[in-house]
C-alpha cells in the first residue's frame, strides 16, 4: 500500500493525471470510504484523467491514506519573525495546502513567549531541567507532541532571526538527549535580497542535532515574495509526515550527528547514558531501523571509532 501511494505520488508530480492500472484498486477501496467525507473533490477515477475543471492534483490527497496518513496529523509551525507580513503570509499559505490533507495545524510566534537567552550552564544537560524559568517547557512539549514541524524566519544577517537563535540555543538538551528524533521538519525562509543558502544551512545543522527528517525548503526573496505557494513544494514534507520511518534514508551528516551523540553517550556515566540506553541506541548505527544500507552502516562504524579515539 505504502508503495503504491509513492509511486502514484511520483507520476502526479511528474506531470500525469492518470493513475498507474496495477495501483488503482487500493486507491479505490480506501478512498470508497473516506475520501468523500474528507476533501470535497471527486478522486480522479481509475485510468481517467482529471475532470475539467477540477483540481487536477486532487487525488494526491486520497495517497496520504495508503500506507501512512497525513489526516489527523498535527503540524506545529513556528514563527521567528517580529513582523506578521512575509514569513507569516507564507506559512497561512501552507496552512491551507496541509489542511486539504486533513492536517491540523497550529502557527505559534516565538515573540509571544517568555524566551530567556541560554547562559551556558548545562544544567539542562546535567540535571535535566534548564537553570531559567521561562516558556520554553511549553515550547519544548508543544514540538514534542506534534507529529511534524515547521520552522521560519526572515533572513537577519544572513541567518535566522536573534529571537529565533535565542529559541534554538535553548533546545540544547536535544543535541544531548534528542527527545523528538524521526520527526519530519520543513523549513522557511524570506528576505528581500540574499542570505538564503546561509539560513538553510543553519535550519538544516538545528534540525540535525535533534535527529530530525529534512523535508525541505520554502524560500521567497526579492521579486518572488508575492508567489504563491505551490503544493508540490511541499511534496516531501507530505511525504515524511505520512511515511514510516524505516524508509527514511539519513545523509551522511546525519550519520556524523548521531555518531557524535552516541560517543557522547558512551563516555558519559550520567543521565545522557541512561538515555541513550534505554532506547537501545548504543547498539545501532543509527537512532532508527531505516534504508542504511551496506555503505551507510559502515561509515557510521568507522566514524564511531574515529570520533573515539579523537575524544580520548
Amino acid at each position: 500500500m505504502f508503495y503504491a501511494g509513492t509511486l502514484c505520488y511520483s507520476f502526479i508530480y511528474a506531470g500525469t493525471n492518470t493513475i498507474p492500472a496495477p495501483y488503482c484498486a487500493d486507491i479505490e477501496r480506501v478512498v470508497e470510504k473516506s475520501a468523500a467525507d474528507v476533501w470535497p473533490e471527486k478522486p480522479v477515477a481509475a485510468g481517467s484523467s482529471a475532470p475539467k475543471g477540477k483540481n487536477p492534483h486532487a487525488c494526491v490527497r486520497t495517497l496520504t491514506l495508503l500506507g501512512g496518513q497525513t489526516v489527523g496529523k498535527k503540524v506545529l509551525m513556528i514563527d521567528g519573525s517580529a513582523r506578521r507580513r512575509n514569513t507569516y503570509n507564507i506559512l497561512l499559505q501552507i496552512e491551507q495546502v496541509l489542511k486539504t490533507h486533513g492536517t491540523k495545524v497550529e502557527i505559534l510566534n516565538l515573540f509571544d513567549y517568555q524566551i530567556e537567552d541560554c547562559i551556558g550552564c548545562e544544567a539542562c544537560v546535567s540535571c535535566k531541567e534548564c537553570a531559567k524559568k521561562d516558556d520554553m517547557p511549553i515550547l519544548m512539549r508543544k514540538i514534542m507532541d506534534s507529529d511534524g514541524l515547521i520552522l521560519s524566519s526572515p533572513v537577519y544577517m544572513s541567518c535566522v532571526t536573534s529571537r529565533f537563535k535565542t529559541f534554538a540555543d535553548r533546545t540544547n538538551t536535544w543535541v544531548h538527549k534528542p527527545e523528538t528524533v524521526g520527526k519530519p521538519v520543513m523549513f522557511v525562509a524570506t528576505t528581500a535580497s540574499t542570505g538564503l543558502k546561509e539560513t538553510k544551512r543553519f535550519f538544516e545543522l538545528f534540525a540535525t542535532g535533534f535527529g530530525a527528517r529534512k523535508g525541505g525548503l520554502v524560500a521567497r526573496s526579492g521579486k518572488t515574495l508575492g508567489k504563491p505557494v505551490q503544493e508540490k513544494e511541499l511534496s516531501r514534507f507530505l511525504t515524511l509526515l505520512a511515511q514510516d520511518k524505516r524508509y527514511y534514508r539519513p545523509a551522511m551528516s546525519e550519520i556524523v550527528m548521531f555518531t557524535v551523540g552516541k560517543v557522547l553517550a558512551t563516555k558519559s556515566t550520567g543521565d545522557d547514558r541512561r538515555f541513550w540506553e534505554e532506547r537501545e541506541w548504543l547498539n545501532r548505527n543509527y537512532y532508527y531501523p531505516c534504508k542504511m544500507g551496506p555503505v551507510r552502516n559502515l561509515f557510521s562504524k568507522l566514524m564511531f571509532r574515529v570520533i573515539s579515539n579523537a575524544m580520548r
